[in-house]
């Protein structure tokens, strides 16, 4: 029998090799959204298999795909609108099935630059304070408009009041840094402002403003330590306050077992309890309360009372 040939037609494809370049690397959307269209210049031998490409863009917020064209297009257009930095991705498929990776690309979306600064604030005493991004902080600082610190240049002010002392930066922080440390010497007002003086394209930053009082608070003793015998059965201790003047209120109390006749005075007297009689430190918190802010609120001062117990005398019984 003859043979019959069977023809077969084999194609050889060169490698594809994926590459695109972006129009900008910094656009601005503070005026809406912005498009953005990529340059493809990948090399890519279709005579036998046409080369599927795929499109990524990280995060996956924030922008969408415009003009009918989506993550498999040649040639996608991106609608940016959100500001934040974004990584481009591009991959080419081979007649293999062998995803082909261009370099990735960055592109960062600005909008206006803003900043805010938290409420006034009260401290109570000299405070250095840092003002950043923590939650929480009384002193949290928050950025907007430019993703990318590293072109960002920052302008802190600090104006005391007069005869509060002027403010400092300290732990390597300057007037020009990010989030700086701040020290408070003085009683008063500081006015802190800071704004954002880079240029992104998009406009000039508001300035943000943040009041910091530093309070003086009253010097509260409670008086030196003391010692007695459990025989005097009381106790008066001797506390003070250097200024009067905002204290709302004041309370003795104890980790004993007696208790004060007005205790809401400076000298009360205390009554030894059942247990404090047996010997041992008694300890006294003199506690002041105030019409001022922060840890100025509440001012605790202590003392140590030191009770030795009555002597038992044991005699043989009589004969």
């Amino acid at each position: 029998c003859p043979v019959t040939d069977v023809p077969m037609t084999i194609c050889m494809q060169d490698k594809p090799a994926a590459s695109f370049t972006l129009p900008a690397t910094t656009i601005c959307i503070s005026g809406g959204p912005v498009t953005v269209t990529p340059a493809n210049t990948t090399t890519a031998d279709n005579s036998c298999f046409n080369n599927p490409y795929t499109w990524k863009v990280t995060p996956s917020t924030g922008y969408t795909y415009a003009g009918g064209t989506n993550a498999g297009s040649k040639t996608p257009t991106f609608q940016f609108n959100t500001a934040g930095t974004y990584k481009i991705d591009l991959s080419v498929t081979d007649a293999c099935g062998t995803l082909i990776a261009a370099t990735q690309k960055q592109i960062v979306v600005n909008t206006v630059p803003t900043v805010t600064l938290s409420a006034n604030a009260k401290f109570c005493g000299a405070k250095t304070l840092v003002f950043d991004n923590t939650n929480g902080s009384q002193t949290k600082t928050v950025y907007g408009g430019t993703p990318d610190p590293s072109a960002a240049t920052y302008q802190w002010t600090v104006t005391p009041s007069a005869g509060a002392g002027a403010a400092s930066f300290t732990g390597g922080t300057t007037a020009s840094s990010q989030y700086p440390r701040i020290i408070f010497p003085g009683y008063g007002d500081y006015t802190v402002t800071v704004k954002q003086t880079q240029i992104n394209g998009c406009g000039a930053s508001n300035t943000a403003t943040q009041v910091i009082t530093i309070q003086q608070a009253p010097t509260v003793s409670a008086g030196a330590d003391g010692a007695m015998c459990a025989a005097a059965d009381t106790y008066g201790p001797n506390g003070t306050i250097s200024d009067m003047a905002n204290v709302t209120g004041i309370q003795w109390k104890t980790s004993g077992d007696g208790s004060f006749t007005n205790g809401n005075t400076l000298t009360p007297v205390y009554h030894l309890g059942v247990n404090d009689k047996k010997g041992g430190a008694v300890t006294f918190t003199l506690d002041v309360a105030t019409s001022l802010a922060g840890q100025c609120a509440d001012i605790p001062d202590y003392m140590t009372l030191t009770v030795t117990p009555t002597p038992t005398v044991t005699s043989p019984a009589t004969q």
